[in-house]
């Protein structure tokens, strides 16, 4: 099997027939990966501490004004609604469509 980018832990596991051995794999795996999540996490908590303490008043993500449109964003927008077939979500969704056509 060709899988590229799959790293060698994760092809030894999908290429095993042996129930046991493939357990181990997924086990062998599940700890690198947890380990290689944690030590991200530390990098992006130092990420976000020296973003505060260099751009100062710039922030990290612009999250928008009071009517929840963010301005000069370059047109890359996101809209994050919490229930299905919200009228205020809509409309803010149009309001963005129409500032980024422009």
């Amino acid at each position: 099997m060709i899988s590229p980018g799959l790293d060698p832990i994760g092809t030894l596991g999908i290429e095993e027939e042996d129930d046991a051995k493939r357990r181990h794999y997924t086990e062998l795996w599940v700890k690198q990966e947890y380990e290689r999540t944690e030590k991200e996490l530390k990098f992006q908590h130092e990420v976000d501490a020296g973003w505060k303490r260099l751009m100062l008043n710039i922030l990290l993500v612009n999250m928008g004004n009071a009517t929840g449109i963010a301005h000069n964003s370059g047109g890359r927008l996101a809209l994050f609604a919490r229930e299905e077939n919200c009228q205020r979500c809509n409309a803010w969704l149009s309001a963005a469509r129409r500032l980024t056509s422009r």
